[in-house]
């Protein structure tokens, strides 16, 4: 990664850390902010995306308010095993595909009869020669989560993102709480690659920089222990501390055999990506057919 690049990365870092959120450019290109967003306004955050939809600049920029990084959890089980389509949410994904393609013009989509599938390239960092490929699929039945995978992708093929804020255990992307509203089921599919591209940098910054920036949602403090550093945000609800600063000696104190043991219990021993999901990213297997829970 050359210089400009770095220098790119360490700034939004910077404003990550401060609760300011990037600006997200057409084809996935993250760059520092020019205004500050900060955290109290998360509230206003949906009037905020509607009023910068109306001016956006022609530079194609999208500004959103910082939000926490989700944690690790298992897929969420079906509650039914025949859902129904909801007719509205599919008329609304298909109707935004004109303004998906003009914000990420590489994007493939298919329209299957129970969800939509679609696959983004970006450069989230200028500079860097790092593209990372989404996978997404976005589910027509009510109230089922959407899935997505990332990868880096380069000539030498497709390598996973993760395992940090990721799913178990799938690896599916966890780039957000489903309780804070940043994304539900029937929003625009742009703000959800702009999220997306966000969490990519974060993990850069992870890779090049030694941390995770900004505020994160790290509730077991098993994880806590194996990943995040001493200078991160803590993850737990007490959002604004350092992790040495907060629950790090508490988690010490609890025993790492005995959290690991109940970490495993509810989330599992590892994360692997479904196979069927790697070999279509890597163009060597057929659209893969999402069955809830599991594949």
């Amino acid at each position: 990664m050359n210089t400009n690049a770095l220098q790119i990365l360490e700034e939004i870092g910077i404003q990550l850390d401060n609760g300011q959120f990037p600006c997200v450019h057409n084809g996935g290109i993250v760059m520092p902010s020019k205004a500050a967003i900060s955290y109290n306004a998360l509230g206003k955050e949906k009037s905020d995306a509607e009023r910068q939809a109306k001016t956006r600049s022609t530079a194609g920029s999208r500004k959103r308010t910082a939000r926490r990084q989700g944690a690790s959890r298992r897929c969420r089980e079906a509650r039914d095993a025949s859902p129904l389509i909801n007719a509205k949410v599919r008329k609304n994904y298909l109707r935004d595909l004109k303004r998906v393609t003009k914000a990420y013009p590489a994007i493939k989509v298919w329209d299957t009869p129970t969800g939509l599938w679609l696959r983004a390239p970006a450069m989230p960092v200028q500079h860097s020669n790092r593209e990372v490929t989404f996978l997404i699929f976005l589910p027509y039945p009510e109230g089922l989560p959407l899935k997505a995978w990332a990868f880096w992708s380069s000539i030498m093929g497709y390598t996973w993102i993760g395992p940090r804020h990721t799913n178990a255990p799938d690896g599916s992307i966890c780039a957000f709480e489903p309780g804070d509203h940043s994304w539900q089921q029937g929003d625009k599919i742009v703000r959800l690659l702009d999220i997306f591209c966000v969490w990519a940098v974060r993990h850069l910054h992870l890779e090049k920089i030694g941390r995770w920036p900004g505020y994160q949602a790290v509730p077991h403090p098993y994880e806590r222990l194996m990943e995040v550093q001493d200078n991160e945000y803590c993850g737990c609800d007490n959002a604004g501390r350092r992790y040495a600063d907060c629950c790090k000696q508490d988690d010490l104190a609890l025993g790492h055999e005995s959290l690991r043991h109940d970490f495993e219990a509810k989330y599992g021993h590892s994360k692997v990506v479904p196979k069927v999901i790697k070999n279509f990213v890597e163009g060597s297997g057929p659209l893969p057919v999402i069955c809830y829970p599991s594949f």
